[in-house]
């Protein structure tokens, strides 16, 4: 046992077993070796852990310069973005700075009650402020292994320290799409565990729900038209909820796993790419644009509706006016809809010879690919829409099956009773 109680083999296993991080410590060794000239055999496995936590320790390592320079919550005009979900749980939260990383058995009381979304934003970038300066002080675990400081982040990052509150681990996406029957039935069922048993673990796996309109409502309160995220792999391009169902566009944009088949070989994007730009007169005005290749290769590109917050003005307006608060009739009416069978227009396909027109298949119409699933596993095909169809009620006679597949297990963070390196 002690040949295996080791620095490097803990990290091995928090890097393989808990990120899902597989290969992460020899690709590390090989990037030393590269950048000091030396043989990847004369680098000990115990130089590698050294390298790993002089990131963090060293004020001029990579991960700690990374982190200074961060925040945990961003707002850009009427976008917000965060690592992961903003739901019920997590909006208003936050932490105490002498959050403990540890399993809790009661419902902590947040440190305050922010009045609205910017004062929230202000709450936890700060508490990312006071954790950095804590480990600072205290890089260490105490002798008896029951404190250190900076503790808090590494809570705030684990949903069972945050009893189901993290705003960096709650995630949207189930199935490749922004939300499934399924996942509401999951979530419903592991909320009861946590009222009837407190049972904290039951908050792992959970997809938070994209469509809840409290949430919504409070973000539109404080003029947030669009929430981008990430952190849980939606496939091989971002899976958007479209403005329609609650006002807010939600955007989450991880596409580490959009081809599962090259894990094996450490490659699990393949052929695709993505690119989320949002562009407009103004912060407060705006619209998305989504572009890529898919992991087959088919290319899709596509806009979607122009958001307006209350508080914009174009030039020329007077403040107040009608026209500065409404949105555009613009911009795709299709994607990021779920059909009435639970499909989701996640791609507007582009043919090879007209890179940006949207248009696709026969004249006049255009050519989705859309995405079913539940849990890890997904379908696609494609569908046919007139150009003029403004439903998500296309003619399925005209769909195509294009594949399927099984999505990797979540990343799942740290665990309290993990122990660090």
């Amino acid at each position: 046992l002690d040949l295996l109680n080791t620095r490097s083999e803990r990290l091995r296993f928090m890097q393989e077993r808990t990120l899902g991080c597989v290969g992460t410590f020899e690709f590390r060794r090989q990037e030393m070796a590269i950048l000091e000239g030396r043989e990847e055999d004369a680098i000990a496995d115990d130089e590698v852990v050294d390298s790993f936590l002089s990131d963090i320790a060293d004020p001029g390592g990579a991960l700690r310069q990374y982190l200074e320079h961060g925040s945990v919550l961003a707002r850009v005009g009427n976008t917000l973005f965060a690592h992961g979900a903003v739901d019920a749980r997590s909006m208003r939260f936050i932490p105490d700075d002498a959050t403990a990383f540890e399993m809790p058995t009661l419902m902590r009381s947040p440190k305050r009650v922010p009045k609205d979304v910017d004062d929230w934003i202000d709450g936890m970038n700060a508490f990312l402020v006071t954790g950095l300066e804590e480990f600072r002080r205290r890089p260490f675990w105490d002798p008896k292994r029951r404190t250190r400081g900076g503790e808090a982040l590494m809570a705030l990052q684990n949903r069972e320290a945050m009893f189901g509150r993290s705003v960096v681990s709650n995630c949207f996406a189930d199935g490749g799409v922004i939300a499934t029957g399924e996942a509401a039935a999951r979530r419903a069922s592991a909320l009861e565990r946590v009222a009837s048993a407190g049972d904290v673990h039951a908050f792992a796996g959970v997809s938070s729900d994209a469509r809840d309109q409290e949430v919504a409502a409070w973000l539109l309160a404080s003029g947030v038209r669009r929430l981008v995220v990430g952190h849980k792999p939606s496939g091989d391009c971002p899976a958007v909820l479209s403005a329609k169902y609650t006002g807010v566009e939600v955007v989450s944009a991880d596409t580490s796993f959009s081809d599962p088949s090259g894990a094996k070989a450490g490659d699990t994007r393949g052929a695709a790419l993505c690119s989320v730009v949002i562009s407009g007169p103004s912060v407060l005005r705006n619209h998305l644009e989504i572009s890529g290749v898919l992991r087959d290769g088919a290319e899709y590109t596509a806009r979607l509706q122009t958001l307006a917050s209350p508080s914009h003005v174009e030039d020329g307006e007077a403040a107040g006016s009608v026209a500065q608060n409404k949105d555009g009739a613009d911009g795709d009416p299709l994607l990021g809809t779920e059909t009435e069978d639970g499909w989701w227009y996640k791609a507007l396909l582009t043919p090879p010879d007209e890179p940006t027109c949207g248009l696709s298949g026969a004249a006049g119409t255009r050519r989705y690919r859309q995405t079913k699933g539940a849990g890890r596993r997904w379908e696609t095909r494609d569908v046919q829409v007139p150009a003029s169809e403004n439903s998500a009620k296309p003619d399925l006679a005209v769909a195509e099956e294009t594949g399927s597949g099984l999505m990797p297990p979540l990343k799942r963070r740290r665990t309290a009773g993990e122990a660090a390196v």
